[in-house]
């Protein structure tokens, strides 16, 4: 029996999990699960009913128990057993000193230490920065003026540093050019002013905009590149068509919060106008709070459209929406005529025909045959509406705006519009010493990510999968007391290129290369020296014991 309904769920041109969904939905009544499947007012994304399945680049937590932890940095203690970070672990004493650890490897990324308050917000975004193509075309080609010193990568706190010169050595260490696994965030937050690096910022957007600042007036003063652009977007309110707000970064109260990254920005921006202008790089501070009143999982795409909301693609998904109403329609008629076709009063037609045509067959075989041809008919007409409708419903999801590959397809046909830009997520930042980042890199599982951990002795990198990335970030946003930045990117400013690169940090960090090279050929020779005195004194001592037992068996004999 429940075989038959699904069957006639199906033939109606509804998907075999639709109808199965449906049935579970309306505890196996057809009519009341026909009435769930049309029923416009459910929430898009809680079963995808008529919908083929979302393809986002998303991952589900398969394996909670593998999540790597950065835990508690304040009160970390070290636990070399509590995670599968990679084995790099230098503790703070002999940070700079473990000449060893100097060395690059790949389960261990490059990483910039932060030393001193502040100064670990501050590199996180210039990290970040540094994996950004766009920037790094514009940042190592300029020939500035490198003069190398022995201490570059852990200068004193206090040494006077020029910003755009340790900016582009910042840049350059996190390429093949440099050898070295790590260096210190001093020489970067030097070059800074004082009201730069002594804010008192509780939440990343006030430290988002006073780095962003910075960057944008230092590089168009001295590279004459204009970012405004790049980093400020244009919105035009609601309430007033001639107010016209800029901005660099979305702050998301905890309470606004939906489902998803794209949810939440569709509720937002729905409520308080379009875009005029989206910059290149777009960032979204997700607000914490200590009093949730509910909590839920939240879902962090890979990539999002944020341009759907300007005005011309806002006005392109409105006409699709109305399309999908006026499809729907189409669809409840279809289905009316159906239903028609197959019950009356609580009754199926077909069986009502077959009982009827059995029972005439033994009284009057004419008025039997007749029976038989109505039924035929009403199943040809009936075949003939499930056809429709299947082409029907093939309609509405081209036209369902809530994935965006069906506003993207129907884009591509328009010849008025461009195809808008896919933004892509390059970082997760959750404080000063704890963050994750897309390298520029790829390997044989896509786009290579990095964590970074700063705690209390030491400090941890790795090489996360996008996988590792997504798993790790449903658990932070499940704490709901924290604030995270996220930032996502035009694809195009991240798109590789081949970036020419100054002579002058080149041969900057050819000349650090050969220095570490020297370091560890030094502590190696050290550690050998160390080694061969331990051996001698062992040999010495081994030496004396044998002749103190000459000695004694000597005076034994004598007795």
């Amino acid at each position: 029996m429940e075989d038959e309904k699904l069957q006639r769920l199906q033939e109606m041109g509804f998907s075999k999990f639709d109808s199965e969904q449906a049935l579970r939905q309306a505890n196996n009544n057809v009519e009341v699960a026909i009435t769930y499947l049309f029923d416009e007012t459910r929430h898009p994304g809680q079963d995808q009913l008529f919908n083929e399945p979302y393809q986002t680049d998303t991952i589900q937590i398969s394996n909670p128990e593998e999540i790597p932890h950065f835990n508690e940095l304040n009160n970390y203690e070290p636990n070399y057993n509590d995670n599968n970070w990679a084995e790099s672990i230098v503790e703070e004493n002999t940070l700079f000193k473990n000449t060893p650890e100097f060395e690059r490897s790949e389960n261990s990324p490059p990483a910039v230490i932060p030393t001193t308050l502040n100064s670990g917000y501050i590199s996180a975004l210039f990290v970040v920065f540094s994996q950004i193509n766009y920037l790094k075309q514009i940042i190592l080609n300029k020939d500035l003026k490198q003069e190398f010193t022995e201490d570059w990568y852990n200068p004193q706190q206090d040494s006077n540093t020029n910003f755009l010169i340790e900016l582009q050595r910042l840049f350059g260490f996190f390429t093949s050019l440099s050898q070295r696994a790590f260096i210190s965030a001093n020489g970067l937050c030097n070059s800074l002013p004082e009201d730069l690096l002594n804010v008192q910022s509780q939440t990343w957007e006030e430290v988002w905009n006073n780095i962003a600042n910075y960057f944008i007036k230092e590089i168009g003063n001295n590279l004459n590149q204009d970012l405004e652009d790049f980093f400020i977007s244009k919105f035009r309110m609601l309430a007033d068509d001639n107010d016209i707000r800029y901005f660099k970064v979305i702050g998301v109260d905890y309470f606004n919060r939906e489902h998803s990254v794209t949810e939440t920005l569709n509720g937002l921006i729905s409520k308080s106008g379009n875009y005029e202008a989206v910059a290149p790089i777009l960032a979204m501070e997700f607000q914490g709070t200590d009093y949730p009143e509910t909590s839920s999982s939240f879902t962090i795409e890979e990539y999002i459209f944020p341009e759907f909301h300007v005005s011309k693609y806002k006005s392109f998904i409105d006409k699709m929406d109305l399309t999908k109403t006026q499809i729907a329609n189409e669809r409840k008629a279809l289905t009316s005529k159906m239903m028609l076709l197959t019950s009356f009063e609580g009754k199926k037609i077909k069986s009502i025909l077959e009982n009827t045509k059995t029972h005439l067959a033994k009284i009057d075989k004419d008025s039997s045959d007749d029976i038989s041809k109505l039924a035929d008919n009403i199943q040809i007409e009936y075949s003939q509406l499930s056809e429709l409708l299947s082409k029907t419903n093939a309609n509405y999801t081209k036209f369902d705006s809530s994935n965006p590959d069906h506003v993207i397809n129907l884009i591509k046909v328009d010849p008025s519009l461009k195809v808008p830009s896919k933004y892509i997520l390059i970082a997760a930042l959750f404080s000063e010493s704890q963050y994750l980042y897309r390298t520029d890199r790829v390997n044989e599982n896509g786009p290579v990510w990095t964590a970074f951990g700063r705690m209390k002795h030491e400090f941890k990198t790795e090489v996360f999968s996008y996988e590792d990335v997504v798993n790790y970030l449903t658990e932070e946003f499940n704490q709901t007391n924290r604030n995270i930045l996220l930032i996502y990117a035009d694809e195009t400013v991240l798109n590789h290129q081949e970036t020419e690169i100054s002579p002058n940090l080149v041969e900057f960090f050819k000349k650090d290369n050969e220095l570490l090279k020297k370091q560890i050929e030094a502590s190696e020779a050290e550690d050998l020296k160390s080694d061969e005195n331990d051996i001698s004194l062992l040999g010495n001592s081994a030496e004396d014991i044998v002749e103190t037992e000459r000695i004694v068996n000597s005076d034994s004999n004598s007795d």
